[in-house]
């Protein structure tokens, strides 16, 4: 086509000196070199800020005690005890006794209950007004330094070891150390202690309960047979009456016949027996019965003796377990010397380490930025030389060049 124009496109015009893909680490290095003082700068910004916080930062103070569980001789006042609460014809006495296990296990739990928790808030710095002039703190307040205190109290139990930490952190040395010794490991015992109390009455009552049950029993059972005899000896005599039998003759029965014929006793012997199973109630004294109990001049019915002393014993047991030790200490919590927070190396370690990676990375964004204002400027210098050339026109025949042999056509 005649008349058509190629133009050339504006990106084929110059030559990119800088490519893309085509890092020099010297060239790099001597560039962030040339930024030494942004660097250093940045660096000696982030160092300075990171010292300011170090030594701004309030200091903590951590106390650990450590536990572990008891031995068998701490423990020894509620086993021995356990002997004298054991239910009768029970299969499982032995499960009434304590192991050092099972008494480390409820005194953990304890431990480590909210309630003693904020047993031992209440205790703290942190339950008081900082300043003298607030009497009380507020509830958001209170909530707020409850927040505070059970993040710094730690408890962490090592079950391959039995092993437990107790940490507590605290402004004040000798507060971290009371609040663990003075505060948390009493309460935790001294509930122990009560859970042991109410345990041994609960089993006492139980074993009250089944003895008197058992005296109930025995007493209806006396009475109980007392009735059916008195029927029985008195269904006799009626018949022996009939019969016209007043009294035994020996040589007309035996023994045999008269466990099926009570009648052939005779009236007057039957009248006697009567007597004797009427009166019978009245020559013991029942427990069961309020008003009986207090003459003791009449005997308990045979098996209510031995129960009525068991109850009795029982109601003048008064065990100690005061002495009791749920948990050895091996390391009480010791007041701190150093504080453990904050760690100022550490802080103004890691200030220098950000601050001089924060200044390299500007010192990369102002080389990034100075070599796309260069590439920029030298494309626009390329383009302005280019422009000020007319730019040549191609007919057909340039495109098409007719042949010069002459077979060519």
């Amino acid at each position: 086509m005649s008349g058509m124009k190629n133009l050339q496109p504006h990106s084929s015009i110059y030559h990119n000196p800088y490519p893309d893909d085509d890092i020099d680490l010297f060239e790099l290095m001597e560039k962030l070199f040339d930024q030494k003082w942004l660097i250093i700068g940045i660096t000696s910004l982030s160092l300075l800020i990171s010292v300011i916080v170090a030594f701004k930062l309030p200091l903590s103070f951590s106390a650990k005690a450590v536990l572990n569980e008891p031995s068998s001789a701490n423990i020894a006042a509620w086993n021995s005890s356990a002997s004298q609460i054991a239910l009768q014809n029970d299969a499982k006495d032995s499960d009434k006794y304590l192991s050092t296990e099972e008494a480390y296990t409820i005194y953990l739990k304890y431990l480590t209950s909210p309630t003693a928790s904020r047993y031992a808030f209440e205790r703290s710095n942190l339950a008081r007004p900082a300043s003298e002039d607030k009497s009380s703190l507020t509830e958001q307040e209170l909530s707020a330094n409850y927040q505070t205190f059970t993040a710094n109290l730690a408890i962490s139990r090592d079950n391959n070891t039995s092993r437990t930490e107790i940490q507590y952190s605290s402004e004040k040395p000798e507060e971290s150390a009371l609040i663990i010794n003075q505060a948390l490991l009493p309460y935790a015992r001294e509930q122990f202690i009560e859970n042991m109390n109410e345990n041994f009455r609960a089993q006492v009552r139980i074993k009250k309960k089944q003895l008197l049950a058992q005296i109930k029993r025995l007493e209806s059972n006396f009475i109980s047979y007392n009735r059916l005899r008195l029927t029985e000896l008195e269904e006799a005599f009626a018949q022996a009456q009939a019969a016209g039998i007043t009294e035994l003759r020996t040589s007309d029965v035996n023994a045999t016949i008269l466990d099926s014929a009570t009648y052939l006793l005779g009236e007057k012997l039957l009248k006697s027996r009567i007597d004797a199973v009427k009166k019978r109630a009245e020559k013991y004294r029942f427990y069961s019965r309020q008003q009986t109990q207090s003459n003791t001049d009449k005997p308990y019915i045979r098996g209510v003796a031995s129960r009525v002393y068991e109850i009795n014993q029982l109601d003048n047991l008064d065990p100690d377990f005061s002495s009791m030790m749920p948990a050895s200490i091996e390391q009480p919590a010791l007041v701190p010397v150093f504080p453990s927070k904050p760690n100022k190396k550490l802080i103004v370690t890691l200030g220098g380490i950000l601050g001089l990676i924060a200044g390299i990375f500007l010192a990369l964004i102002r080389i990034a930025l100075a070599n796309r204002k260069e590439r920029q400027k030298v494309a626009d210098q390329n383009y302005s030389v280019m422009a000020g050339h007319k730019i040549r026109e191609y007919s057909d025949s340039d495109l098409h060049p007719e042949p010069t042999h002459p077979d060519a056509r």
